[in-house]
């Protein structure tokens, strides 16, 4: 008789990437990618997304997960807001999914699933305060207050991306936004150039460090963890602005507050997708 554990099928919904893989307590597997057809209308978004996960489907899965970048009502499952693919809103995604697979299904901002992944796998200071910064399309936090995940109503509460700043909000200067919009280049062409050594390259990093720090600096004053972590597909260049980030945080943060955080890189594989699972346990048990 097999007695294997179920794998549950993790899924991290990115602006520009969509990842899925089998994840247990010992292993992530089977990891798959897809581009984001971001254009697609809500009926349209909704069949390439459950066609991604049929495609991954087998008898070893006892359930999804899935993290959103957006406003979600975690108790639902129902997707508001998805800023970065603006046509797919207003969908009750965990009964379309539960319907279709016949599992149960737990969906959640993606943030928050980078964040508990990497409290649950990565926490090795132990601390109970945390956030998970993701950079990436956008910027969103996961909030890790006295050893649990907060989420607020709708999984608003880390949306620290969509604060006002200067003539935008921050997310602008502080994701792959940031590359767009003000230099028309990405942030993966800019990170190639600034390792082969470009100036001008190296100066963008640079430059986004200091709205970096603006922005920690609001999340410090709102929630005053013990740690940060920065993860994403631009927090993978975090060697190339932490340098101006720290300093700029220096400047502008309460010596007593700044002497008391730490900020590191996310060091931990498929954080969101693991951070899915214990969700999922923690939904399911």
């Amino acid at each position: 008789m097999n007695t294997a554990p179920k794998n549950i099928l993790c899924i991290d919904l990115g602006g520009t990437k969509l990842q899925l893989g089998k994840v247990n307590r010992k292993q992530v597997s089977d990891v798959v990618e897809y581009p984001v057809p971001a254009h697609l209308d809500k009926e349209d978004f909704s069949r390439f997304l459950i066609a991604a996960i049929a495609a991954q489907m087998d008898s070893s899965i006892g359930g999804i997960s899935i993290g959103i970048p957006g406003l979600v009502n975690v108790r639902t499952g129902y997707v508001i807001e998805v800023i970065n693919i603006s046509k797919w809103c207003n969908v009750p995604l965990q009964t379309i999914l539960e319907q279709e697979f016949s599992l149960p299904v737990v969906v959640h901002n993606d943030a928050n699933c980078f964040s508990m992944g990497e409290y649950v796998f990565a926490n090795e200071q132990q601390v109970d305060n945390f956030v998970g910064v993701c950079l990436g399309t956008g910027l969103g936090a996961g909030l890790i207050m006295n050893g649990s995940l907060y989420t607020g109503k709708n999984s608003a509460s880390g949306e620290f991306g969509s604060f006002l700043y200067k003539d935008g909000i921050t997310e602008q200067y502080c994701s792959g936004q940031f590359f767009k919009q003000f230099h028309q280049t990405t942030g993966k062409e800019a990170y190639q150039a600034a390792m082969n050594g470009c100036k001008d390259a190296l100066a963008l990093f640079e430059e986004m460090g200091e709205h970096l720090a603006m922005a920690l600096h609001q999340i410090i004053l709102a929630v005053d963890p013990e740690h940060v972590v920065i993860g994403g597909s631009v927090g993978k260049s975090f060697d190339l602005f932490s340098s101006t980030m720290m300093r700029k945080l220096q400047q502008e943060v309460n010596p007593r507050l700044f002497s008391s955080i730490t900020i590191s890189q996310s060091q931990l594989e498929y954080p969101a997708l693991k951070g899915a699972f214990a969700l999922f346990n923690q939904n399911n048990n």
